[in-house]
């Protein structure tokens, strides 16, 4: 799991914790609410922006860092 947080060169990755804090945070809102309504709760289209932000700035880093 340490390895996870780690990018190609050993050097740690805040931004894949802020991702993954993220979106666990919006997964479990959106699990205790599902569960407490008992209804499937829809997740809104700014919370999904939100996760689609952070995907694209961890591929937008990853590329840009290998970029020569």
């Amino acid at each position: 799991m340490k390895q996870f947080f780690q990018d190609g060169d050993g050097a740690y990755s805040s931004t894949r914790l802020a991702f993954l804090a993220t979106v666990f945070m919006i997964l479990g809102v959106w699990a205790y609410v599902s569960i407490t309504g008992k209804v499937v709760a829809d997740i809104p289209a700014g919370l999904a922006s939100v996760i689609f932000t952070f995907m694209a700035g961890k591929v937008g880093q990853t590329w840009l860092e290998r970029k020569p």
